[in-house]
């Protein structure tokens, strides 16, 4: 899992999740900032119904648009200092507009796993968190590859896991 390898290669980060009291709203923030950085969802795709005009382009009925998410996620009018892993700014008021959020998809047609996905996340971090230390395999983190229609860490995210000592 991304929130995990993010976490354990973040200075305090998995120190503040695996507390006696873990601080929920900072663990949403750590899930959400992992899914800003790394969406598991490529692209939003939708067939225009109606002609419009994007970016100065107009294009015909029928036509698909893309939306690129990890592109819009890491758009730095929306997210200041864009790249950088800040899980505090999804904590702070306005982080970004809902628009500049869309790990799961959108609309009507996001993924139905979202919410199943959410509670896992949610349910599996804290604890594994509390009862391992990890640390990245590489001093890099892991390139992202396109399987399918999701994206994924090239060689699947290897960690060292060691159990956290009380």
């Amino acid at each position: 899992m991304r929130v995990l390898l993010r976490s354990a290669s973040s200075p305090g980060v998995a120190g503040r999740l695996a507390g006696p009291t873990p601080d929920e709203a900072f663990a949403d923030a750590v899930v959400r900032e992992t899914l800003r950085l790394h969406p598991p969802a490529v692209a939003v795709l939708r067939r225009l119904t109606a002609p419009a005009q994007i970016g100065g382009w107009p294009l015909p009925a029928g036509t698909v648009a893309m939306v690129p998410i990890p592109l819009v996620q890491r758009d730095g009018r929306h997210h200041r200092e864009p790249d950088r892993f800040r899980p505090e700014r999804q904590l702070e008021p306005g982080a970004a507009p809902e628009c500049a959020m869309l790990p799961f998809g959108g609309g009507a047609r996001s993924c139905l796993g979202e919410s199943l996905a959410w509670a896992q996340l949610r349910a599996v971090v804290p604890v594994v968190l509390a009862m391992t230390s990890l640390r990245p395999l590489g001093p890099q983190p892991e390139k992202m590859v396109l399987r399918a229609t999701i994206l994924v860490p090239r060689r699947s995210g290897l960690v060292l896991a060691r159990p956290r000592t009380v």
